[in-house]
């Protein structure tokens, strides 16, 4: 069984290195909420509001759930999308993981209005819930007494990220991933490589992934834990 995270961590980082080629993401920031933009320096993106954080409690806020916050129609979709989102029954035996969307019990919280959360704990946040809305990229935007999570939604950040799809970029971010996340390598290998479209050959040790550019062979030991990757380009 995979969890939320492990299915969208390594896919989520992969979309955020995109982004942080196309702009600073450390630069002076803005959001144009009735427009739905958000701008990052100079650069513009469309974006979807999710939800806020909040310093004062340690808490998460849905977007759906803030009274004071006026939803576009976009903001809207992405809601629907989460709240209508259920678990494989296959998600009941999970473990009891204290790791946010390791566990499977923490579907739940797609449909909450709030739960308390440590800013450490964002990032896994925001890879599911973009994840789970085919979101581009995300910002986390701390504006002082909290941070916004807003997912990317534009076309130049869907284009580049796509057009850089090369084997080395894929080989680079696993080991990113892992050390990002604290999630089960093995199963997160798996979700990466079939979303960046290899066709997977596994025993209990080993996930061999090719497509038409490259072959990557990933091994892992009896805790799942990643032991050593490689990979090569096929001829064109």
């Amino acid at each position: 069984m995979t969890t939320l995270l492990e299915q969208y961590a390594a896919l989520a980082l992969d979309k955020q290195t995109t982004l942080e080629r196309l702009t600073d993401t450390a630069a002076a920031w803005h959001v144009d909420q009735e427009r739905g933009i958000l701008t990052l320096g100079d650069n513009p993106f469309t974006i979807r509001w999710l939800g806020t954080y909040s310093h004062h409690s340690s808490s998460w806020l849905w977007a759906w759930a803030n009274p004071h916050l006026v939803m576009t129609e976009n903001d809207a979709a992405s809601a629907d999308i989460l709240r209508a989102y259920i678990a494989p029954d296959a998600a009941t035996d999970g473990d009891d993981s204290a790791n946010l969307f390791q566990n499977p019990a923490d579907t739940a919280l797609l449909t909450q209005e709030g739960f308390g959360l440590d800013t450490a704990e964002l990032h896994n946040l925001a890879a599911v819930a973009c994840g789970l809305t085919g979101a581009d990229a995300y910002y986390l935007g701390d504006y002082g007494d909290g941070i916004a999570l807003l997912a990317i939604h534009d076309p130049c950040v869907a284009t580049a990220w796509r057009e850089d799809d090369s084997p080395a970029r894929v080989l680079s971010i696993i080991p990113q991933t892992i050390s990002h996340f604290d999630l089960n390598h093995q199963n997160a290998v798996r979700a990466y490589l079939l979303a960046k479209g290899y066709q997977l050959n596994e025993d209990a040790q080993h996930i061999r992934a090719q497509r038409a550019d490259s072959q990557i062979t990933a091994t892992f030991d009896e805790a799942h834990c990643l032991t050593s990757l490689s990979g090569n380009a096929n001829p064109a």
